[in-house]
């Protein structure tokens, strides 16, 4: 488990977090429960959208590794939810993902800490980048409150160590 603080530039953690938060509240107003974005992820991004090569270059400067992203998406958590260990999955679209990373896009609310099997806790911080390996290791998230945990969540194939 990696993470990277200050990621990337302040600008596009706030442009990514105005875009979630303006599609989340767009549907709640249009009759959709907080419950209906749990499972969480709910806005998968277009595979030229500019912040997955930001993050890229990141991963692949700091860690030393050559990654492809087969998908991203913009995630709620809404006030309330929490995500038990899980792993994602080696079946239904998920199998063919090496890794996956998050870039907090808030901390304005309380807890909702990501955790693994393994002991690790990690508390969201805007602009922290994680890298793990989500097939494999169990992970979740702690309950959220005060406020709605805004991420985006990267997975990532044919990863090559150098």
């Amino acid at each position: 488990m990696f993470f990277i603080d200050d990621a990337i530039d302040p600008y596009y953690i706030y442009e990514y977090y105005s875009r979630i938060n303006k599609y989340f509240h767009e549907q709640v107003s249009q009759g959709a429960s907080y419950t209906d974005f749990y499972p969480a992820r709910n806005l998968t991004l277009d595979d030229d959208d500019k912040i997955i090569k930001m993050v890229q270059d990141v991963l692949e400067s700091k860690l030393r590794v050559r990654l492809t992203c087969y998908q991203a998406e913009l995630q709620t958590w809404p006030i309330g939810v929490d995500s038990p260990l899980h792993v994602h999955e080696k079946s239904g679209g998920r199998e063919k993902g090496d890794y996956n990373s998050l870039l907090y896009l808030n901390d304005n609310f309380e807890d909702g800490e990501f955790y693994t099997s393994h002991g690790v806790t990690i508390k969201p911080k805007k602009n922290r980048l994680t890298f793990f390996d989500g097939k494999n290791i169990p992970h979740g998230v702690k309950q959220i409150y005060g406020h709605h945990r805004y991420s985006v969540i990267f997975w990532w194939i044919n990863t090559k160590h150098e």
